[in-house]
C-alpha cells in the first residue's frame, strides 16, 4: 500500500509540474523553477494536511480509549 501511495503522489506532482511549466512563459530557467515551485507548494500543501488528520486521529484515538477505560472502570 505504502507503494501504491508514493506512486500516486509522484504521479499527482509530475502532473501539477507539467501543468505549470506549460502555464508560463519565459526563459526555460524560470519555467522549471516556476514548475517546481508549484509543485513543492502543492507537496507543502498535501503534507500539513497529512499532519493535520495524523494528529486529528491521534487524539480522536486516545480519547476513545480513555472512554473505554473509564468505562470498564465504572462497572
Amino acid at each position: 500500500m505504502q507503494q501504491i501511495g508514493g506512486a500516486l503522489g509522484l504521479a499527482i506532482l509530475v502532473t501539477v509540474f507539467g501543468a505549470a511549466t506549460r502555464a508560463s512563459r519565459g526563459p526555460a530557467h524560470h519555467v522549471l523553477t516556476e514548475g517546481v515551485t508549484t509543485a513543492f507548494t502543492v507537496a507543502a500543501a498535501f503534507t500539513a494536511s497529512a499532519i493535520l488528520l495524523a494528529l486529528t486521529m491521534k487524539n480522536r484515538q486516545a480519547h476513545t480509549a480513555e472512554s473505554v477505560a473509564a468505562e470498564k472502570l465504572t462497572r
